[in-house]
Formats: structure tokens, sequence, C-alpha cells
């Protein structure tokens, strides 16, 4: 078990879960930020157990474009980022190296202790 505190298992179901239902984990964002953190951990581990010589940025580049954990990472960022009152925690999901590199598009970060109009 890693920082979540829970097995890898319950993590990926969990996320899995939210993804399928369309919806963002606004109530716990606290175990949703651990929970893909531990998520990544696992799967980078996985990777560097792979035979052959891959560098971080080789590692980066499949777990966020070739692996289904990185596909529904994508998603969560997509839908943070579509949400101007949430788009700040879109960074909390992934760097912008992640995403779409230093060159991809900007999403726009509204500052959420502002009081809207």
């Amino acid at each position: 078990m890693g920082v979540a505190e829970e097995p890898i298992q319950t993590i990926l179901t969990k996320l899995g879960d939210l993804l399928d239902a369309d919806t963002l984990p606004t109530a716990d964002l606290k175990w949703f930020k651990l929970a893909i953190e531990d998520a990544k951990v696992f799967y980078i581990e996985a990777l560097t157990a792979q035979p052959g010589e891959y560098s971080a940025q080789a590692i980066e580049q499949i777990l966020w474009h070739e692996t289904q954990l990185g596909a529904g990472l994508r998603i969560f960022y997509e839908r943070f980022a579509a949400s101007p009152k949430l788009a700040i925690m879109a960074r909390m999901v992934a760097s912008r190296e992640a995403i779409g590199g230093s060159t991809g598009e900007e999403i726009e970060i509204n500052d959420i202790t502002q009081k809207e109009k």
C-alpha cells in the first residue's frame, strides 16, 4: 500500500468508477491526489521492471500516452480543466509537459478564492 493506504486494485477500481460515472472527486480531493500518485508509482515501477533501459522521459511518455492509467488521468485533467472553478485542480492531475508539452495548449486557471460577481 502507498500513501492512499488502499490496495492498488481498490484505487484503480474507484478511479474507473469515477470515470464511468463522468464525475470528478470533488468530495475527497485529498484521497484523489494520493490515489493518483499511488497509481502512477505502481505503473512506473511496473514499467521500469520491464527488460531494457528507459530514460525518465521515455517512462513518462509511456505512462501518459501508452497506458490506460495515462488515458484515464488525461480524462480527469480535461474534466477539471473544463470547469472554471476547478481548472486549477487539473495541475494536480498532471503537469503541462505530461499532457501537452510545454508548447501545448494552456488551460486558463482562475483563482478559486475570488468570489464570483
